[in-house]
């Protein structure tokens, strides 16, 4: 699930930036092992859809939240940035980076479960997304 979390904000990133003269990269495209599928149906139509939609369910997650829980989600997940850097960024205290991370963390999954076919809204905790 991280990972699709990780692509999706990619995308997020990707469609919401305004410097045209930034270099576009693709971590599936551009990865080393991305000539080699990574599993049978890796080339199968359906899969590759529902991929897709889930991307895209992702991305609208990541987009309804709240701004100061966007912001630290896209600079941890997609930047990969330290928690201390986000707290400078944002210009908050470390706790308050790690709150709002688990914060936004708990309200994606919660969205992405209520999303999901026969998903309840009972929220259960899981180590990650």
């Amino acid at each position: 699930m991280l990972g699709i979390v990780r692509n999706a904000c990619y995308d997020w990133m990707r469609q919401n930036r305004q410097l045209a003269d930034q270099v576009e990269f693709d971590e599936l495209r551009d990865s080393e092992s991305a000539g080699a599928p990574a599993s049978a149906d890796a080339g199968d139509p359906a899969r590759l859809w529902e991929q897709r939609a889930q991307g895209e369910r992702v991305n609208a997650a990541i987009d309804a939240l709240p701004p100061v829980y966007r912001e630290v989600i896209v600079l941890r997940e997609l930047e990969e940035m330290r928690y201390e850097d986000i707290a400078r960024i944002a210009g908050v205290p470390l706790g308050t980076v790690m709150s709002r991370l688990s914060r936004a963390r708990a309200l994606l999954r919660d969205s992405l479960r209520a999303e999901r076919p026969g998903g309840s809204g009972e929220r259960t905790h899981h180590a990650g997304f």
